[in-house]
């Protein structure tokens, strides 16, 4: 009967004990991946009214898994490092000291040419970067840089990258990746691209492949 009542002791304390445990602590939830712009304006000058202006505006995004966002970022940035550092002199350094040790070369240079060329000073040298995201949600993020400049030879300079990116990887993202059969939207961009340049109709759309 002794037996008995210790056991029945015994399993009376286990039970509150294991009922008063508290649960495994839960991973906190992942804030929301967001993009916040950041701007960078500069006017390097060798006189009031002869100067190279700079306006940069480049996307940070911030929340979501820390290290896909940080190769994300990592990418947008290295567009951006393409178009001011022109001679990847300062490939090594972090994004924004590179902002400024390009801003302030190109500065040098622009006062060097102007005081070799003394008559180009009719002439105003521009380099603008923008960026935006057109699209953010769950599974993809879509970031679009336009960028344009004028320094000081025959003509100005512009290009414009669109890239859209997987969030669960940080890697770039294909038409592949989109089309099950890329081919087949091959008479529908034919028929776009004719109306859009209003050329004559086609037959049939025929593939060189």
């Amino acid at each position: 009967m002794n037996t008995m009542r210790r056991l029945f002791t015994f399993s009376s304390i286990f039970v509150v004990l294991f009922a008063c445990q508290s649960p495994a602590p839960k991973a906190p939830p992942l804030a929301p991946l967001k993009s916040e712009l950041q701007k960078m304006e500069r006017k390097l000058c060798v006189n009031d009214s002869n100067c190279v202006l700079l306006n940069i505006s480049y996307p940070i995004l911030v929340g979501g898994n820390a290290a896909v966002t940080d190769t994300l970022n990592n990418n947008i940035q290295r567009v951006y490092r393409q178009v001011l550092d022109m001679e990847d002199k300062y490939t090594q350094l972090p994004f924004t000291i590179m902002l400024d040790s390009a801003s302030n070369a190109l500065g040098n240079v622009f006062k060097q040419f102007r005081a070799e060329v003394p008559e180009s000073a009719i002439t105003e040298w521009t380099l603008n970067a923008s960026g935006n995201v057109p699209v953010l949600n769950n599974r993809i993020i879509t970031v679009e840089i336009l960028s344009d400049s004028y320094l000081g030879g025959a003509h100005p300079n512009s290009a414009m990258t669109i890239t859209t990116y997987d969030l669960a990887t940080g890697k770039a993202l294909g038409a592949a990746d989109f089309l099950k059969d890329p081919n087949a939207v091959l008479p529908m961009l034919e028929k776009a691209y004719r109306a859009e340049k209003i050329f004559p109709k086609t037959v049939a759309y025929r593939s060189s492949c």
